[in-house]
């Protein structure tokens, strides 16, 4: 019988000095065999607030670009415009109530990767992105650029890394894709690809009984 899977993956930047050390990695549930079955991912931008929309939406096109660029071929399907309607499928967010839906401490957490999968394949991604911080929220010092990046990285399987990059755990003053997040990507990708033609399937992906 196949198992649903619901994998938080937490991101909390801080301005602390970034450490320099090991280069990119996976996440747990990307290692474990957990892959997407279909490229590119199919990607919506919802708000509460029409005045939300514009930023949002901007900022995540551009993100999706930058990651695009470094593999060469298109990873979301990223809807033109943003909706106000109820989000559903694969998605970016504004929550308002942060920590009481994410469960994460909104002082010090500016996003919220999760990932959905059922059997072998992620069937659902949702970021969630802290709607009480306002420097977040109005892209200060491009905050909210770097935060649409860096939780992008999670939607593939990317980790966090302890280089000085994107895809580092904390915010630092990189405000694009360094050599390493372009190494992690594309191993992501190469990865997936793999999966998807020999139709892998994940040790963990079913149970008998």
């Amino acid at each position: 019988m196949p198992k649903s899977f619901f994998l938080f993956i937490c991101c909390v930047f801080t301005l602390l000095k970034p450490c320099i050390g090991f280069a990119w990695a996976f996440t747990e549930d990307f290692k474990q065999g957990f892959y997407w079955g279909s490229l590119p991912i199919s990607f919506g931008k919802f708000v509460s607030s029409p005045a939300d929309g514009e930023l949002l939406s901007r900022l995540t096109d551009e993100a999706q670009q930058e990651w695009e660029n470094q593999v060469g071929q298109e990873i979301w399907s990223v809807t033109p415009s943003y909706s106000t309607n109820a989000p559903g499928g694969n998605h970016i967010r504004w929550s308002n109530n942060f920590a009481a839906e994410t469960g994460y401490d909104p002082n010090t957490t500016l996003a919220v990767t999760v990932r959905h999968a059922s059997g072998t394949y992620f069937s659902k991604v949702e970021i969630i992105l802290n709607g009480g911080n306002s420097a977040l929220r109005s892209n200060t010092n491009n905050m909210l650029k770097k935060t649409i990046l860096h939780e992008l990285g999670h939607t593939v399987g990317l980790d966090h890394s302890q280089q000085y990059s994107i895809m580092g755990a904390n915010l630092s003053g990189v405000s694009s894709l360094t050599f390493d997040d372009s190494q992690g990507i594309n191993s992501a990708i190469d990865e997936i690809q793999y999966r998807q033609q020999i139709g892998y399937v994940s040790p963990l992906a079913s149970e008998s009984g």
